[in-house]
């Protein structure tokens, strides 16, 4: 499905009034605020124990 130029513009318009909007806005934060605790969280799991490295592994 394609969409006309027409119907590009529309949606171009309803997304910048939406972000515009105080709605957009905070709906924007809080969704930046979130992604920033899932990346402190990724880079703790990420974290390896040193002492854990010279203990032995079974595959």
């Amino acid at each position: 499905m394609s969409l006309t130029e027409g119907q590009i513009q529309e949606i171009t318009e309803k997304a910048k009034a939406w972000v515009t909007s105080p709605e957009g806005k905070k709906q924007i934060k809080e969704t930046l605020k979130r992604i920033d605790e899932i990346k402190r969280e990724l880079h703790e799991a990420r974290q390896v124990d040193w002492r854990s490295l010279d203990r032995p592994m079974t595959i």
